[in-house]
């Protein structure tokens, strides 16, 4: 037996329940086209820079050897990870004005020089960056607990949110265009992915507090009428 339009019994309804089936579709038609497979081709030096991590033991400062009127840091440093680690090599930094300023015992990223064909020897490792990962960690957990403990369910429903739309940058958004994807395409699909992954999270919250608004009311209701009933059953 057919049922009569609006199946939901709105057009409305009907016209968005269409639009969001449509768009379902489009974003998983979209992510199976657009998905990067095999391994990303790099020529040269283009590519992401792998780094290791290293301390600083020892920091002696004295002029550059380019420029008198600048000060080099000569660090001595001990690579803690990666194929050489326990190696020691020395690296150099220019002592200037907003510079970040290595100090010994100091934990840093470092990477591998690699000279062009045709020149002479490369130093050793590169400073790259101090070494945050162990700060960026313990802020990420206070940051989880402390929104749980607000929260608590919400909370939990955001926290997988952020963390299903992290991958999606991660995982597709970032590899498909390095891929040589269209930027504008890749753009496109991960915002209309990220959009239907955090669109279930506020929805049932709302439904929630619908409910539980709707609930209050209905028994205020039934008590303001019950003292008519009793009226009216005695009379």
């Amino acid at each position: 037996m057919r049922r009569a339009l609006p199946l939901s019994g709105s057009y409305l309804v009907d016209v968005l329940i269409a639009a969001v089936a449509l768009l379902v579709i489009a974003t998983v038609v979209g992510l199976a086209v657009l998905w990067p497979h095999g391994k990303l081709g790099r020529t040269g030096q283009f590519g992401p820079i792998h780094t290791v991590g290293a301390v600083a033991e020892h920091v002696t400062t004295r002029p550059c050897r380019l420029s008198a009127s600048h000060t080099c840091r000569i660090v001595q440093i001990k690579i803690l990870d990666g194929p050489r680690k326990g190696q020691r090599s020395e690296l150099t930094t220019v002592a200037a004005v907003g510079s970040l300023d290595v100090s010994q015992g100091d934990r840093i990223r470092v990477y591998k020089n690699t000279a062009p064909a045709g020149s002479g020897p490369a130093p050793g490792f590169s400073f790259a960056d101090f070494d945050r990962r162990s700060a960026m960690l313990w802020l990420s957990v206070g940051f989880g607990v402390l929104l749980l403990a607000t929260g608590r369910l919400h909370g939990l429903r955001a926290l997988v949110g952020l963390l299903a739309s992290l991958v999606i940058v991660v995982e597709f958004v970032v590899p498909a265009i390095l891929h040589g994807s269209s930027p504008f395409a890749v753009a496109i699909v991960g915002a209309a992915a990220v959009m239907l992954v955090m669109m279930p999270c506020p929805m049932a919250s709302a439904r929630r507090r619908s409910r539980r608004g709707s609930e209050p009311r209905s028994v205020c209701c039934l008590r303001r009428a019950s003292p008519t009933r009793s009226r009216t059953s005695r009379t």
